[in-house]
């Protein structure tokens, strides 16, 4: 009886090795996924952003206020029109996790660049925390939904109205 227990607990185990070996981790996953975002921000490449989130991608900023893709990706597109090289772009991956059919994880960034706005340049740095879903469509990896949890924005040191 004892030699069964062994031999099921063993085989129970290794068939669990051999489905993580094939698959992705979360964590795995939303390093990923930051290091594209990186590099789309640095750059300013808005066609990640289109095409690597669903049709019902939706944004929902602190205030719980939800904006649809096209918003979102307008609101980006703005931005990125105003938006200087970065003076400081850093992130971490605070937790991931299986969830909501897809990957859940919770990313801290800390980001100041220059905006030029109303004919002047000024700084804005932000602090925030976000939740992203990412979900599987066609073998890859799209986002669903970004939510802020938390945020502190300044536009040359002094609070942003909202934010």
């Amino acid at each position: 009886m004892k030699t069964t227990k062994i031999s099921t607990l063993f085989l129970m185990g290794f068939a669990a090795c051999l489905a993580n070996a094939g698959g992705e981790s979360p964590k795995d996953v939303a390093k990923a996924m930051v290091a594209k975002y990186r590099k789309a921000m640095r750059t300013k490449d808005l066609s990640f952003f289109e095409k690597g989130s669903t049709a019902d991608f939706v944004y929902v900023d602190t205030h719980g206020t939800k904006s649809p893709k096209k918003a979102a990706i307008a609101g980006l597109k703005a931005g990125f029109g105003m938006m200087g090289a970065f003076k400081k772009f850093e992130t971490k991956l605070v937790s991931a996790k299986n969830a909501e059919g897809g990957v859940v994880f919770v990313l801290d960034e800390d980001i100041v660049h220059p905006m030029k706005m109303g004919g002047k340049t000024s700084i804005l740095a932000s602090k925030m925390r976000n939740e992203t879903l990412l979900v599987k469509s066609n073998g890859k990896w799209l986002y669903k939904r970004v939510k802020i949890l938390k945020e502190n924005t300044t536009l040359d040191g002094k609070p942003m109205n909202g934010m």
